[in-house]
């Protein structure tokens, strides 16, 4: 059985992030378990050759394994080719299932990311901005528009194609005032957080950006780009999706190369303990403000996958539970 990107994308936005949410609390159960990651990097002439093994279980019933193939430059941002799928197995029915995850990882990474925010922030937003117009900045832009009852999303980018083709794409499925700018500086005018969606090298955001908003949320995950300066990362509160990942991502690797790490200001709990993302669906007390750090989780993968299947096939007792 094979799900193709076009009957992915003919799921709503709703349905990805209500799978999601079910993958936090299920994963905060012990329900489902990630899988340790395996990541590649080669140079492909000027390019780098990226791939990554993403897995996870639901002991009983589903396994997701998810190859991303990827050749990039990261230094000016293009992307070559990227491919991108998900191995599904029906443990209890024995059966196999490929599913093109290139629409899925884009989709699920904005709901999660939206998510995230909804966690963690202690108040209701209005105003977010986007740094990036790529696939997951559009979906992370929708996300929010759903979660939140926002007034207005703010959106940069370099080059004003970028920015035109942003706001042409997505005007029409948010709600919010959608306004595209030339710079940053321009983007955060009374905004409550930033979200960030960009593979750069090095930061493009000042030190002081958490003086302006609250909660700042980052796409990371990704060993050879930092989008965040390290005065940020030992200012304020740092909430990860999952620690280890958080460490091999290219900002948390720079402050162990030049020796600062233990300046980190990762989130703990009052007897010292680190605090993650799957934390704050439990606790009550909330951070005025914080760096909301997404590497990507397999399990998200698997829930996605799990919900678009059991729909797809109308699997009778299907353990995501989606009312059909």
């Amino acid at each position: 059985m094979h799900i193709t990107e076009s009957r992915i994308r003919s799921f709503s936005m709703n349905e990805i992030i209500w799978a999601c949410d079910r993958a936090f609390h299920l994963f905060n159960q012990g329900t489902v378990k990630n899988l340790p990651r395996e990541e590649r990097i080669e140079k492909l002439g000027d390019l780098d050759s990226f791939q990554l093994k993403m897995c996870s279980i639901w002991p009983g019933f589903y396994k997701a394994c998810k190859m991303i193939n990827e050749q990039s430059d990261v230094k000016t941002g293009s992307l070559a080719k990227r491919s991108a799928f998900i191995d599904f197995q029906d443990i209890k029915n024995n059966l196999s299932v490929k599913l093109d995850a290139g629409s899925l990882t884009d989709m699920r990474t904005g709901a999660s990311g939206a998510l995230a925010l909804k966690y963690v922030g202690a108040r209701p937003l209005s105003r977010i901005a986007i740094v990036g117009t790529g696939r997951v900045a559009r979906n992370l832009a929708i996300a929010c528009d759903k979660i939140f009852e926002l007034e207005n999303i703010f959106c940069t980018s370099r080059q004003k194609h970028n920015r035109e083709a942003f706001f042409y794409e997505i005007k029409d499925r948010v709600k919010a005032s959608l306004k595209v700018f030339p710079s940053i500086d321009q983007c955060l005018e009374g905004v409550d957080a930033l979200l960030m969606a960009v593979p750069t090298p090095s930061p493009i955001i000042e030190d002081s950006v958490l003086d302006r908003l609250s909660f700042l949320v980052v796409i990371g995950g990704d060993s050879r780009t930092r989008q965040v300066p390290q005065k940020i990362l030992e200012r304020y509160p740092i909430v990860v999706d999952e620690m280890t990942q958080a460490r091999n991502s290219g900002e948390f690797l720079w402050a162990r190369d030049k020796g600062c790490e233990d300046l980190l200001m990762f989130s703990k709990c009052s007897n010292g303990d680190p605090l993650i993302l799957n934390d704050y669906l439990q606790i009550k007390s909330k951070p005025s403000k914080a760096v909301i750090y997404l590497t990507g989780l397999a399990f998200h993968d698997l829930c996605v996958a799990a919900m678009i299947y059991e729909k797809i096939t109308r699997l009778k007792e299907g353990v995501m539970s989606f009312s059909k």
